[in-house]
């Protein structure tokens, strides 16, 4: 039997690579998944498509993480067709990387309201959900710059800081019925991580492949792989960190 067979899944910023992953690997487990998208609406649809070319159950919802009202509709949604939520996943975010000297208070509270805010909108709106059923999954996604800080960063690490803080206090409020982790992904080979650090550059790339212990980028699957044990097999894990980075850095 499937590990997630009967159970719903809902994935934020699935239209595309590691949320797209892991709105796959929850459905090949059984779960019928929610595959939410802001802008990237046939990139969603996509997604829907393949699951349900693989036999499963998938419906796409279009919903901005940072709107209450978008994402009250949306999970509204989820249990208007389904009845039930089990999983959250909690992945959609920006990056909008500006020096701190020309960063100004729209390029940071944007970031934030997306990365950070969203979260918090995205689990205060599943939570009831969850528990109606007796309990649930919540998996945040933060990035390795929020341990470490990067150059032009400071909204996008500070928000996947923050991310970091609010799983530990929801992981203490929601226990023992809802177990909360944070997936930590490294350098993933996506569109977005590809353009945005340069490594469609071979030289580039090989540079950096040759600072991680496993000798190669993550990609989208690896974080699924890893979004799976959380929601199907770590009965007795909350509040924890999961790094996914090929050994990169240690934490």
């Amino acid at each position: 039997m499937r590990r997630l067979e009967g159970q719903v899944a809902l994935v934020t910023g699935a239209s595309r690579g590691i949320g797209a992953a892991i709105a796959r690997a929850l459905a090949a487990e059984g779960a019928r998944v929610g595959v939410n998208y802001r802008a990237g609406r046939d990139g969603a649809e996509a997604v829907v498509e393949g699951i349900r070319g693989e036999g499963g159950e998938a419906t796409a919802l279009a919903a901005d993480v940072a709107s209450p009202d978008d994402v009250h509709r949306m999970v509204a949604a989820v249990d208007d067709r389904w009845g039930r939520l089990d999983v959250l996943v909690a992945n959609a975010g920006v990056a909008l990387d500006v020096p701190f000297r020309s960063m100004n208070l729209q390029a940071w509270t944007g970031v934030l309201e997306v990365n950070l805010t969203g979260v918090f909108l995205c689990a205060r709106e599943a939570v009831p959900l969850m528990e109606r059923g007796g309990g649930g999954r919540i998996i945040t996604v933060s990035a390795g710059s929020a341990l470490r800080g990067r150059v032009g960063g400071a909204n996008y690490c500070a928000s996947k800081a923050g991310v970091i803080a609010l799983t530990r206090c929801l992981a203490l409020e929601l226990a023992p019925a809802i177990r909360v982790n944070c997936l930590v992904p490294g350098f993933t080979a996506t569109d977005e991580v590809l353009d945005r650090f340069g490594l469609r550059d071979p030289a580039r790339r090989e540079a950096l492949e040759r600072e991680v212990p496993l000798g190669r980028l993550a990609e989208p699957e690896d974080i699924a792989r890893a979004a799976v044990y959380l929601a199907a097999e770590a009965g007795y894990v909350t509040g924890q960190l999961l790094l996914v980075n090929g050994g990169h850095f240690m934490y």
